[in-house]
């Protein structure tokens, strides 16, 4: 998933599960923030998250338990505007 953000400073896969049983690939991802500016909020973070998560769940095989994609919009919803 390529995604750039000033505030990303770095990102990697820490985590991957493969089960060709169920035809399932997990992995877990971390993402390094930073800025040189100032210091980051919460709201800084969740813009950001939320427009992976969005770009991530373009991908027809993609979805994250425990939330849908009613609900990821929600809270794009809610940081956004």
């Amino acid at each position: 998933l390529a995604f750039e953000s000033e505030l990303i400073k770095s990102s990697f896969i820490f985590d991957y599960y493969s089960s060709d049983k169920t035809n399932t690939i997990k992995l877990g991802v971390r993402y390094v923030f930073q800025s040189l500016n100032k210091t980051l909020t919460d709201h800084d973070i969740d813009k950001v998250m939320s427009k992976i998560i969005n770009k991530a769940l373009t991908i027809d095989s993609v979805s994250l338990p425990g939330l849908n994609k009613r609900q990821i919009n929600i809270i794009v919803h809610d940081i956004f505007y």
